[in-house]
Formats: C-alpha cells, sequence, structure tokens
C-alpha cells in the first residue's frame, strides 16, 4: 500500500529508541564533513531499527535517473536485481510520494516478474525531499518476511531520508564554495604573479629578477618604496609564488595602529589583561601561523613593540599581554617602507638591530617619475582593467593624452596612474580618451610637453636629453619617457643624428 505523508505518525509517536537515533543523527549533522561517512552510518542505523535485510540510497542524476550511491546487505549482482525489481518503485517515490508495501506478491501495483523472481516481499521507498525538489530515495526491503514494515517504521524512514537530504545538500554546498574557492584562490594568484607587476624599466626588471629568486625563501624582505608605487603588491607576489601560498596573508599597517592595543593587537592578550580583555585572543601575528606576517609603514612601529618583534624574528616566538609563557610562531615576514629606514635608524627612531634583521633581502621600488617609460604599458593595462568592470568605455588614448600622462610627476605614483584612468574611463564620452578627461592637475607636470608643434621646446629637449647620455638614444629616451622607437621617429622629424651627441 502506499502511505501518503498526511497519514505519517507525527515524532511523539516514535518510540524513545528511535527518537533517541534521529537525535544522535541529527546532532552530528553541522559537525559532519564526510557525507559518505555519515550517510553509510545512517543506513546502518536504518536497517538495524526496522530490520530490513537490504538497503540502497538512491540519488537523483541531473536527467532524473536514480544512481546507487550507499549499498548494505547486496553485492553488484543482487544490486542490479533489486534495481530492477524496484523501478517502478523508485519512480513513483521520485515523484515525491513514500511507499510501503506489505506483501509485494501480492501488491498488483508491484507485482512483476522481477519481483517474483527476487521474491521481495515487504519494501519501503521513501524520497529525499527538501522544500520542493526531490534529491533521490532512500529504499529497504526483504525478502522473506512479509507484513514486516509498520507506518512508524515508514514515519523513521522518512525522518531518516529528511535529514540525509539536509547532509546532501550541505555536501553539494561544501562542494561549491570548495569550487569556489580554488578558483578564488587560482585568481588571486593569478593576479599576484610577478607577470603583473608591469614595468619594462630596468630598476623593475632587476626588482623581478630578485623577487623570483627569493620567493621561495624564508629570508626576511624588506620593501622600500614611496606611497602609491606598489609595495604591498609586492609582497602578495612573494607571498602566492612561495611554497606558503596556501597558507594566511596577514596585512598590519603600522601606522594606524592605536599605541594603547597596538601590543594586543599584534601578540594577543589573555583574559583579564587589562578593561575590556573579556576572553583570551590571539593576536595577528599568531594568526598569521605558517603563512607571510606583512608589516606595511614599518617605520612607525612603536619603539616599544620593536623588541618584541626583534624576540619574534630571532627566536620565532610571542608572547601575549598578560601571559609570561611564549608561543613558536611560524611565519615568513615581510615588511614595507615609504622612507629610508636606515635614516630613521640614525635619527634615534628605529631600532639598528632590528633594522638589520630586516633588512635581509632589501628591495626598492622606483617612483613612477624615474621610470616613465612604464607609464604607456600600465595606463593600458589599467584602462583594459577598468573597461572589463565597466562593460565597455573608450578603447586607446589620445597622442596628447599619452604626452600628459608622460610629462605629469605622479606624486602618487602608480595608484595615482590607476585613479586617473579609471576616472577617465568612466567620464570620457568618446571612444578615446582626452587630456581633459584625466582630471590632472597642470601645476604637476615635471617637463613642458614633447610635441614639437607646440614650438621650439621640443627639439632643445631632445637635443639636451641626447647630449646629457652622450648620444645614448636608450638612456635618453627612458629620461624623456619615451619608447626608443618614439625617440627615434621625433629624431628623425627634426633632423637629429645620434652621431651628432656621441663626441665620435
Amino acid at each position: 500500500m502506499t502511505e501518503p505523508e498526511s497519514n505519517l505518525p507525527p515524532p511523539a509517536a516514535l518510540s524513545q529508541a528511535r527518537l533517541q537515533v534521529l537525535y544522535e543523527v541529527s546532532r552530528a549533522l553541522p559537525s559532519s564533513q564526510d557525507w559518505t561517512a555519515l550517510v553509510e552510518r545512517m543506513m546502518d542505523l536504518v536497517l538495524t531499527n526496522v530490520g530490513a535485510e537490504r538497503g540502497v540510497l538512491f540519488l537523483r542524476e541531473p536527467d532524473g535517473t536514480p544512481r546507487p550511491e550507499v549499498v548494505r546487505g547486496a553485492d553488484e549482482r543482487t544490486l542490479g536485481e533489486a534495481f530492477a525489481t524496484s523501478r517502478r518503485i523508485l519512480e513513483q517515490s521520485l515523484r515525491g510520494e513514500a511507499v510501503l508495501s506489505d506483501d509485494a506478491r501480492a501488491d498488483e501495483r508491484f507485482r512483476t516478474e522481477s519481483v517474483m523472481l527476487n521474491q521481495i516481499v515487504s519494501f519501503m521507498c521513501v524520497p529525499l525531499r527538501r522544500d520542493d525538489r526531490v534529491l533521490g530515495t532512500l529504499y529497504v526491503d526483504h525478502r522473506s518476511i512479509a507484513d514486516l514494515f509498520s507506518s512508524e517504521d515508514l514515519a523513521f524512514l522518512s525522518a531518516m531520508a529528511d535529514i540525509c537530504a539536509v547532509a546532501l545538500e550541505n555536501a553539494l554546498l561544501h562542494q561549491d564554495l570548495r569550487r569556489e574557492v580554488r578558483e578564488l584562490r587560482r585568481g588571486i594568484e593569478g593576479k599576484y604573479r610577478f607577470e603583473s607587476l608591469l614595468g619594462a624599466s630596468d630598476a623593475m626588471v632587476q626588482l623581478f629578477r630578485v623577487m623570483e629568486r627569493v620567493a621561495d625563501s624564508d629570508a626576511t624582505v624588506l620593501i622600500q618604496g614611496e606611497n602609491g608605487t606598489g609595495k604591498e603588491l609586492v609582497a602578495r607576489a612573494l607571498h602566492f609564488a612561495s611554497k606558503r601560498k596556501e597558507r594566511p596573508f596577514v596585512t598590519v599597517d603600522c601606522g594606524a595602529l592605536s599605541p594603547e592595543l597596538a601590543a594586543s593587537e599584534l601578540f594577543g592578550h589573555r583574559k583579564g589583561a587589562f578593561t575590556g580583555a573579556a576572553e583570551d585572543r590571539a593576536g595577528l601575528f599568531e594568526q598569521a601561523q605558517g603563512g607571510t606576517m606583512f608589516l606595511d609603514q614599518i617605520e612607525d612601529l612603536p619603539l616599544a613593540l620593536q623588541s618584541h618583534l626583534l624576540r619574534a624574528v630571532q627566536e620565532g616566538e610571542v608572547r601575549r599581554v598578560g601571559e609570561s609563557a611564549y608561543r613558536k610562531v611560524n611565519w615568513r615576514l615581510v615588511v614595507a617602507s615609504r622612507m629610508d629606514l636606515a635614516e630613521r635608524v640614525r635619527a634615534g627612531a628605529f631600532r639598528e638591530d632590528l633594522y638589520y634583521r630586516l633588512r635581509v633581502i632589501p628591495l626598492s621600488i622606483p617612483p613612477l617619475r624615474e621610470r616613465r617609460g612604464d607609464i604607456p604599458v600600465l595606463a593600458q593595462h589599467f584602462l583594459e582593467r577598468a573597461r572589463a568592470r565597466l562593460g565597455g568605455g573608450p578603447v586607446a588614448f589620445t597622442r596628447e593624452a599619452m604626452e600628459l600622462l608622460l610629462a605629469h610627476r605622479w606624486p602618487g605614483n602608480v595608484r595615482e596612474l590607476e585613479h586617473a584612468i579609471e576616472r577617465a574611463a568612466l567620464l570620457a564620452p568618446g571612444g578615446r580618451i582626452e587630456p581633459a578627461d584625466l582630471g590632472l592637475d597642470p601645476e604637476a607636470l615635471a617637463a613642458p610637453l614633447l610635441d614639437p608643434a607646440r614650438g621650439a621646446r621640443g627639439p632643445e629637449r631632445l637635443a639636451e636629453a641626447l647630449r646629457a647620455h652622450a648620444g645614448n638614444v636608450t638612456l635618453a629616451a627612458r629620461a624623456l619617457g619615451l619608447s626608443r622607437r618614439g625617440l627615434q621617429k621625433m629624431m628623425e622629424r627634426h633632423g637629429l643624428k645620434r652621431e651628432e651627441f656621441t663626441g665620435e
């Protein structure tokens, strides 16, 4: 007979033992990370509690067909027989109906040749249902005992199927989340690969070479450069190119640390160590365990904490505020400074012994004004990224706009350039960015524009640069913020020859 859901006994009608089983399984559900182990355990409990001989958990495939996921009491041959026998039963259950038969041999709806051959006597089959979706079915049977299953057995099986459905949905969600995490990680790793640190100037090429050599080591790195040059980008690239990339990358802006709470923030504290310390708390240094600790604006770290950082670097251990014992830490330390840290040492504002501990691998990022040849590449990169985010926009720069970019001083460095391009991509009305779209301060020009059509200053500046570099076209082009080929074209236009400036 078919038992509609409304005829199932309420949970209170279940025996105390079965309610305890459902309680224990439900309690294990949130902490279970292994879907297979959980449902296998549930199938064992089902067979034990209802006295079934065999059991199969079927999951519904995308095309609607049932696939056996967990099997009990059947080998491969008997599973095939049971599947053939129960196909009609499964189809009914997959429509959302709970099915119970006292004696399948006498039930006209299920009395088929396969039922008779396989001697199926008693069976139950219930759907795994989540809201209005049926995710699969839970099937049990016995081949020799009639009238084995009662309506209470069906209610118990239905309750277990509901828990199975929740477990399955959780497993699918975890699977999706793991896939998203993998995709996000691949995206992050791609974003911070060395190739994403654009620049073809000699200083940047040298920086990349050193980064490649030291990325997978545990040596402490000191990155020095002005604000906006990309110090954190370099630090992240080092992390994601290292063996620690699966572990945390923890960033601390030392300039933003509150003097009163800095020690607790970095090293953690014990409950009751000070007013407001309501519980034990691990500091950022412990949270970075196994990964990379990045301390930005290290020059602003209070002197009182510099001795603690020195011990953490030398001994690999930290002590929480209010505790006497030290805790071991294992991370790779990368620090960054926007000023010459040696000057801070000479001024007495930074510990000399800590400075030398941090300066194992020194990296220097040149300001954008010293590598103007990188500006066209960076500008186009930022424009393409803005177009992708906006779903369209201008595709290129006019010659005048690019000359303005090359002539600007860029006190905010690469970050200022990025923001200028993002603004222009959003506001430019046409297909190409004009100088007015950039919104740059006209007082922030490093030098007069190099367009020869604007007057005699153009060829004069070309000649000055070539003379200063003894006719070396590459060096002169870099000083002018031009490509080598761009300078050669301008030299041809003005009749300038390299030999005039070589002294040969």
